[in-house]
């Protein structure tokens, strides 16, 4: 469950509870790291002056790939997509970023 106030330009916004759930399923291979993510919510409302909006609802999935090229760098490929969404809330994202990576397990 989350909620906030804010104000914004002598504008008073509100977002009602939501419920929210996120799975992660992550496997990890010598070197190489996978990660399999899902997100949903559904309830939350905003209200703008008074004025309530429609609530809203998403469900998501990504990928996400780590891959190494040596033992201090990696690269990860990412991407996600909406499963279920309601107005304003639809969007896909592909990405790609180089990694350092430093500590006792290296």
């Amino acid at each position: 469950m989350a909620g906030a106030i804010l104000v914004i330009k002598n504008r008073q916004s509100k977002r009602r509870t939501s419920n929210n759930s996120e799975r992660h399923r992550v496997s990890v291979t010598p070197g190489i790291w996978l990660g399999l993510d899902g997100l949903y919510y559904a309830g939350a409302t905003g209200v703008i002056d008074g004025n309530k909006s429609e609530s809203l609802a998403n469900a998501r999935i990504g990928l996400t790939v780590a891959l190494p090229i040596n033992r201090y760098n990696s690269v990860k490929l990412y991407g996600t997509t909406g499963l279920y969404t309601k107005p304003g809330t639809d969007f896909d994202q592909l990405g790609i970023a180089w990694q350092l990576r430093w500590g006792g397990g290296l």
